[in-house]
């Protein structure tokens, strides 16, 4: 990339802002052939899963460049070993339940001097809608340039680099994948990345060792779903499991986690599960409370396809390149679909998983098996 001054500034630049769609008003700034790169998303954890391949993209133009992410707390540990990031900024949103007021000031106080201290040249707030609160935040990085999703009259002032926000019907990847064009990151997004740890790894492959040596297929079922309207009934979970173990010999990794917004389970949540697994008893499970995303990952990665519902485990599963039978509710099929993975996408007719019928699953299911999938993992290798 040529060294830029004052941003997008003369007629080469005007060309750029034309190509990319952009509103530019970017203060006197130099920015070098590596720029420090930014990347804001402080949403959930699936947010943040969709915008590993904007950041992937970065690194691959960008090879020598620092790239840092700043997340929330929650949904920070998603990023850990991403070897396209060399830097994790997080910070507790003022909704968590352990939030204390002045412990929140004093922790973004500091997480601010720390941005301060890494220069930054471009701040990326991958949201993708406009966002005025992040970035009357961000702006105190120090960044040179911040770019986000916007309009002229949003971003009069605030906005160093515009991109319009998009009308129409596009998967939540491909909309964050946007922000790259500034940088010259165009084209069709990567695929997802999330690392496993190997240690977590090991252990779930070593839990089911035996079983696998006796089965034909390890599904990951993950009971769990925030949305209540998303939730299949634990029955019909159980029905399905029963079919495709007789059919297919398959042994069953099953995952829950709080339907709350937190990772760890409640006790209703652990006795919601305990009653599927005893419901389940006379078939191959083995029990995967997620009360950590290493361990959640960590299990996922050692399954050869996921049963579950739409939301951040499902993105966490297509980032681990696992193939699919997603159920949906209200969510947007076409906007949070799974990223780069076979999948099948189910989605009843009044948008509740209540509906699904038991053979359309089980058909979903075996479509998904049908299709030819990678070697089985091995501990820290994927």
């Amino acid at each position: 990339m040529r060294q830029m001054t004052d941003g997008f500034r003369g007629r080469a630049d005007q060309r750029a802002a034309s190509t990319f769609g952009l509103i530019v008003n970017v203060r006197a700034n130099t920015v070098s052939d590596e720029p420090r790169i930014l990347v804001v998303r402080p949403d959930s954890i699936g947010d943040v899963v969709c915008t590993t391949p904007l950041i992937a993209a970065l690194r691959s133009k960008y090879p020598r460049t620092w790239i840092g992410v700043l997340a929330n707390h929650y949904s920070a540990p998603v990023l850990a070993g991403n070897p396209d990031i060399d830097e994790v900024f997080a910070y507790r949103r003022s909704r968590d339940r352990d939030a204390n007021k002045i412990a929140l000031i004093v922790e973004r106080i500091r997480v601010v001097l720390a941005l301060r201290k890494k220069r930054i040249d471009y701040a990326l707030i991958a949201m993708p809608t406009y966002q005025r609160r992040v970035i009357r935040f961000v702006r105190w990085s120090g960044a040179k340039a911040i770019a986000g999703f916007g309009g002229e009259r949003d971003q009069r002032g605030r906005l160093d680099i515009a991109v319009p926000v998009a009308h129409e019907e596009t998967s939540e990847v491909e909309d964050v994948f946007r922000l790259g064009a500034p940088l010259g990151v165009d084209g069709v997004p990567p695929a997802l990345k999330v690392v496993p740890d190997s240690e977590e790894v090991a252990h779930a492959m070593t839990a089911v060792a035996a079983t696998r040596r006796e089965s034909d297929v390890l599904i990951g079922v993950h009971i769990s779903a925030r949305n209540l309207d998303h939730r299949w009934s634990d029955a019909n979970y159980v029905a399905t499991m029963r079919e495709l173990a007789a059919r297919h010999r398959a042994a069953f990794i099953v995952f829950w986690a709080s339907e709350s917004d937190r990772i760890a389970p409640r006790a209703e949540d652990n006795d919601r599960a305990q009653r599927f697994l005893d419901a389940a008893s006379d078939l191959k499970v083995f029990a995967w409370p997620s009360d950590s995303l290493k361990r959640l990952i960590g299990g996922i990665a050692a399954c050869d396809f996921m049963l579950m519902a739409d939301g951040s485990a499902m993105h966490i599963a297509a980032a681990l390149q696992k193939p699919i039978v997603c159920l949906f509710g209200r969510s947007d099929p076409v906007r949070w679909r799974p990223w780069g993975v076979p999948h099948e996408l189910l989605r009843s007719a009044t948008q509740t998983g209540a509906e699904f019928a038991v053979a359309d699953v089980v058909a979903a299911c075996e479509r998904v098996m049908s299709v030819p999938v990678r070697p089985r993992a091995e501990a820290g290798h994927f």
